[in-house]
């Protein structure tokens, strides 16, 4: 599923551009999850278990893309990653997860 690009101003001023990832974030994306993933040891995994390819992610992000029913979210401020978030709707139900 697609999301149309939509920027929004935060109450500091600055603003964030959301919208659908895409196969030109898959760098971008790996690097926030192994970043995210080494910061607490309160999560599943450890950065140096992320191992995804490019090739790999870009693959993951066209799939998220073509389903009608899964849309992945990235959030950039000053040209920077600095959100991801997907989103499933199965067999009726919401569900939210981030990766």
């Amino acid at each position: 599923m697609e999301f149309t690009e939509k920027e929004f101003t935060l109450r500091n001023g600055q603003t964030i551009l959301l919208r659908s990832a895409r196969k030109e974030d898959a760098a971008a994306l790996i690097k926030c999850l192994k970043t995210t993933s080494g910061e607490t040891s309160f999560l599943s995994r450890e950065s140096d278990e992320i191992n995804i390819t490019r090739e790999e992610e870009e693959s993951f992000i066209q799939k998220m893309a073509d389903e009608p029913r899964e849309l992945m979210l990235v959030a950039f401020m000053n040209g920077e990653l600095v959100g991801i978030c997907s989103f499933s709707l199965i067999s009726g139900y919401k569900r939210f997860h981030h990766r």
